[in-house]
């Protein structure tokens, strides 16, 4: 989850996710000791997305939402709730016969507060399209397995994974799938906690009761019918030994003689149930540019994550290069490579990949600057000059200016302004920005200033969970660093 959200800030997914992530394009060609630069900037948003390995999201949401017990939720006393997910949505999520759900997990509005109740969860192969279990609970479940019952620890996030323990194993045979859960009695704090659903799906797709009378109390005998079913995810069981590596943070395309000695970092996460001992992550270039090297990665606790960085290398070649790291073999193989493609050429400096702009984003009710770090290498004998900008929007006639700010506040943050282009409207299409030289050394952000209270449709990328460190937003002369809560940054 990110650490900010701001009332006047919107995009096309949420408000919450809006700040999450910021890229930038920069194109660069040399004009004798000068740069030409065009920066293209490119917000990502925050997903929430599992980062244990293979968890599938089989009932996505569509919008909807629910304060009632859908999910298992510690605003209730006690839940009882069935609820359908088609053959069809099921196919569509690419869950396929044969599977073996080891968790579940469900996704709410926002974090709420840990608690732990008593939850049985049921599951039941299905030819039915619409939800055809009775009202009254104790039929719906004569017939469904029981693949959870435990005293069960929700943690303060909104997207926990429950790995299924005391019941029985569990095949799902290609149809439709039922699930059931009983939770409670819950004897703790009760907070409000809303719950993201499918509403559209399937009418009268769910049938649930929840409560909130004291403890012990008396469970419902039986549930009534809504079409706000919990969006739901499935997945193996937990591997006992899964580092996986979620990321790989570099650039999409590096100049080559204006980027010097650039750091390549990798994402590792503890999938698995066990503490995972100190091990080594290998970094490989290959193609246009080759280097490999290695660096350490601590012991990580189950579910915890780590950011690793590697030696720094200096592209000295143009082309098409891959970008592969690499950890060493345990329970699951398929997460211990990733690889990633990157270009090097004369005049681009580029954070954003191949993939296409995903969307627009900008302030809603407020103003404010959108800026990325860069640095100048300074390497043809005197400073560097920036002389040209690009973006992408996805908007029209929306005013903004370019602006360019010095790393010269506390802890190297934008500080001094060295430059605020003239106001221009948005075009929704890739625009080009000719600017005066303005001079540049070291470190240094280049963004878009909206300048009206309406959405400036700041073209994005998704990049999640967003690298620490080098994107700014916020109110003119008040930027705040955009940050991710639960990493460890490692050199």
């Amino acid at each position: 989850m990110p650490l900010f959200t701001q009332a006047n800030t919107t995009n096309k997914q949420s408000k919450s996710n809006y700040i999450s992530n910021l890229k930038i394009k920069l194109i660069m060609t040399k004009i004798k000791s000068k740069i030409s630069l065009i920066a293209l900037a490119m917000l990502a948003i925050m997903l929430s997305v599992d980062v244990m390995a293979q968890m599938i999201t089989v009932l996505p949401n569509d919008g909807g939402t629910s304060g009632n017990g859908r999910a298992p939720s510690v605003s209730w006393r006690r839940i009882r709730t069935h609820y359908l997910i088609t053959a069809t949505e099921l196919a569509a999520a690419g869950y396929v016969n044969g599977s073996v759900p080891g968790r579940i997990g469900w996704t709410y509005t926002a974090a709420p507060i840990a608690g732990s109740g008593p939850l049985v969860i049921y599951m039941e192969n299905t030819s039915d399209v619409t939800n055809v279990k009775s009202a009254t609970w104790s039929t719906a479940i004569s017939t469904m397995t029981v693949v959870h019952n435990a005293t069960t620890a929700f943690p303060a996030s909104a997207t926990p994974n429950i790995s299924l323990t005391g019941g029985s194993p569990f095949t799902y045979t290609g149809g439709g799938l039922y699930i059931a859960f009983d939770w409670g009695c819950y004897t703790g704090t009760i907070p409000v906690v809303t719950t993201l659903c499918n509403f559209t799906g399937l009418v009268g797709g769910l049938k649930g009761s929840q409560s909130t009378a004291a403890c012990p109390g008396t469970p419902a005998a039986t549930v009534a019918t809504s079409n706000f079913r919990p969006e739901t995810r499935l997945g193996p069981p937990t591997p006992n030994n899964d580092l996986e590596i979620t990321n790989i943070y570099t650039q999409g395309n590096l100049p080559v003689g204006y980027v010097t000695n650039h750091v390549i970092s990798a994402r590792i996460v503890n999938g698995g149930l066990n503490t995972m001992p100190a091990t080594t992550a290998n970094l490989d270039i290959t193609g246009a540019n080759t280097f490999s090297t290695s660096v350490a990665v601590p012991s990580l606790a189950s579910g915890a994550s780590a950011v690793v960085s590697f030696p720094a290398y200096t592209p000295t070649s143009l082309g098409s290069s891959s970008v592969q790291v690499s950890l060493p073999a345990d329970d699951v193989l398929s997460n211990n490579t990733s690889t990633m493609a990157q270009t090097t050429s004369k005049d681009i400096n580029s954070y954003r990949y191949l993939a296409p702009v995903t969307g627009g984003v900008g302030f809603t009710g407020g103003t404010g600057d959108f800026v990325a770090k860069f640095t100048s290498a300074n390497n043809f004998g005197d400073s560097d000059t920036i002389n040209g900008f690009e973006v992408i929007f996805t908007s029209n006639t929306q005013p903004y200016n370019v602006v360019v700010y010095d790393d010269d506040g506390v802890g190297g943050v934008p500080g001094t302004i060295l430059h605020v282009s003239p106001s221009q409207n948005t075009v929704q299409d890739t625009v080009f920005i000719s600017l005066p030289d303005v001079v540049v050394s070291g470190n240094y952000y280049v963004g878009i200033r909206q300048t009206n209270t309406v959405n400036v449709g700041f073209g994005y990328q998704t990049e999640n969970p967003i690298r620490l460190g080098q994107f700014y937003f916020g109110a003119i002369g008040a930027l705040q660093l955009i940050l991710v809560q639960e990493e460890q940054t490692l050199d």
